[in-house]
């Protein structure tokens, strides 16, 4: 197996470094002004209200979530009601539909032919 050689990276030592004799002599006697921060008093929040408070919110929300539920199961009942009702009245609607078709092209084809078609 071949021997991997990583490259080397350069290293800098930087524990004699020292920053006064980089920055400008200017910067180092700048100060800063001292601005007082006014004092703020958190209020007091109970946590039992917080926890009672969260809790009607979920139950609220998942009542919501029952209702709508509910809801579309109702419209799934009417919808499935109203397609047994209807499903057999259009299958009828379109099976004549289509006997009527069938029947004009057969007298098309037959008159082309020059086949005539028996008396019923």
């Amino acid at each position: 197996m071949p021997a991997l050689k990583f490259p080397t990276i350069p290293s800098i030592d930087l524990t004699s470094f020292d920053v006064n004799k980089v920055v400008p002599q200017q910067l180092r006697n700048i100060t800063l002004p001292k601005i007082d921060m006014p004092k703020f008093v958190a209020p007091q929040i109970d946590a039992d209200k917080v926890r009672t408070t969260a809790k009607e919110v979920a139950y609220t929300a998942i009542g919501l979530g029952v209702l709508g539920f509910q809801k579309v199961q109702v419209r799934r009942r009417e919808v499935t009601e109203q397609l047994s009702t209807e499903l057999p009245k259009v299958a009828n609607e379109a099976l004549a539909q289509a006997e009527k078709v069938v029947s004009k092209v057969v007298a098309t084809v037959q008159a082309r032919r020059g086949v005539t078609t028996p008396a019923k």
